[in-house]
Formats: structure tokens, sequence, C-alpha cells
């Protein structure tokens, strides 16, 4: 899937998307890609993607299921307003070395870091991540959860 000219992919709905292929982008500006706009979205990233614009996870779940799945976009956790809880998943074995991961504040929602269900092995986020609202960190009985090598800013929160 190629998005041009500044493009965002933008996912609506309670529903899964599964991505096999590789996004990403040609033209000018920065393409990104938006998740849980309006329910619950699952959104399965099986490739390296290569677009360089922002990726937001507003409601629902982004799942990663390769190393390299968003290294050259930043991540944004959770939805400015709202409810809503959101989830970044990395499939157990595998580290996120994408850009900074900013969990948001706005939304009253729970965003949560965790190894995916289902998956064995140590999810690793190795990324800079910062916190302007409060995450939790979770480990599904199959894996665990480590932060390393990263840039923690806490935003004064926990």
């Amino acid at each position: 899937m190629v998005l041009q000219n500044g493009q965002q992919l933008q996912v609506y709905g309670s529903q899964i998307l599964t991505v096999s292929g590789v996004i990403s982008q040609t033209g000018s500006g920065a393409a990104s890609l938006a998740a849980g706009l309006n329910g619950a979205t699952t959104v399965i990233l099986q490739s390296t993607n290569t677009f360089s614009g922002n990726t937001y996870v507003n409601n629902g779940t982004l799942r990663a299921s390769v190393n390299a799945a968003l290294e050259n976009s930043a991540v944004y956790l959770g939805d400015i307003s709202g409810s809503a809880s959101a989830a970044l998943n990395l499939d157990g074995g595998l580290t996120w070395n994408g850009q900074t991961t900013t969990v948001r504040s706005g939304s009253s929602g729970t965003k949560f870091m965790a190894n995916t269900s289902g998956t064995s092995g140590t999810a690793t986020f190795n990324n800079n991540l910062i916190l302007n609202d409060n995450a939790t960190l979770y480990a599904n009985a199959s894996g665990a959860v480590t932060l390393s090598g990263s840039t923690l800013d806490l935003q004064s929160h926990t």
C-alpha cells in the first residue's frame, strides 16, 4: 500500500485489519496511520513499514508482528478526549526499535503496552517513551514485557 503526498490511512469501527504488505509513502509530506477512530479497532502489522509520518492508536489495539513494524513512525497511544482504551502490543520474542512512543493525555481510558496474548517470549520495547498520561505495562501469561535501552520521560506520571 502506497500513501501519496501526506495521506493518512484511517481505520474505523470495531474491526480487525491485518496488513501483510508494506505501507510506504511517495511524494511530498509524511504519510500517517490512525487506528480506532470510532471503535475498538485492531490493526495487525506483519511487515516492515517504511512511511515516516506518525501513527495514532486512539481506540483499540495496534499489534506488531515483526521487529521493525514502525521503525520510522512515532506512535501516539490513546486519544485526546473521551474514554476509549488503547493498546500497543508486540508479539513475544520481538523487539520494538521504533521511534518515540508518546502516551497521550485527554482520554480517561487505559493505555496499555503489552506482549500479544497467545505469543511466548519477552516483548522488548527498545525506544524512547514519553508519558503524558499513565500507562500500564501488561505481560500476558505466556510472556513478559521489558523496557530496555529506552529513554523514559515520566512527565510526572507513573
